[in-house]
């Protein structure tokens, strides 16, 4: 297989800035890290990564076609998705101070965050369109496997600027009303991410 150098920076500049961008895993990894540390994103974040790769396969195995044929099933995620951030957002908004003493552990688990990957439009979309704009479709299974590499391995960057922007938010999270305030903001901004999409 022959690898074209300008191809792969293609993919890497598309995948690093997309990861950046506000967008639903990002304002869940902010909102992680900044009331349990960098630990408590750790589980969300190995989520992403496998709900992603697996997406990335589907996609590059058919599965947009699918979509492109029935796209009413495409429409029914899209709401599902959307039905479920909200839920999120009403659980950050919920979500109490930690007491001194309090064993509270971040609400992330790696299977809540893998599936969640499957029912977030914003990844949908990103990836249908990295599929289709840099995956030849004779490029084989390695091809495909370089993609994914691709991919993955520049968007945990861009999602890792989230965790620390949420450890320096961090230090401002002494008292309850700071706490409610960014709860607040937070939830607003989960929901808020989800709205280009639900209308594009």
């Amino acid at each position: 297989m022959e690898v074209d150098l300008q191809l792969l920076a293609l993919m890497a500049a598309y995948s690093l800035v997309t990861s950046i961008s506000p967008g639903p895993n990002n304002t869940v990894l902010l909102t992680l890290s900044a009331r349990f540390g960098h630990r408590g994103a750790r589980a969300h974040l190995v989520g992403m990564v496998v709900g992603l790769s697996a997406m990335v396969i589907a996609m590059s195995a058919g599965l947009g076609a699918f979509f492109a044929a029935y796209p009413a099933v495409y429409q029914v995620m899209k709401y599902v998705g959307f039905a479920y951030v909200l839920y999120m957002a009403w659980r950050i908004y919920r979500s109490a101070i930690p007491q001194p003493g309090e064993d509270a552990g971040p609400p992330a688990t790696v299977w809540r965050s893998t599936l969640f990957q499957w029912v977030n439009p914003k990844a949908w979309i990103v990836i249908a369109t990295f599929v289709t704009a840099y995956i030849p479709v004779d490029l084989g299974p390695w091809g495909i496997a370089l993609a994914l590499g691709m991919f993955i391995g520049f968007t945990m960057p861009g999602a890792v600027v989230w965790v620390f922007v949420g450890r320096l938010i961090a230090r401002w999270l002494t008292t309850p009303r700071s706490h409610k305030v960014f709860t607040t903001v937070m939830a607003l901004a989960l929901v808020a991410s989800m709205v280009p999409v639900i209308f594009l």
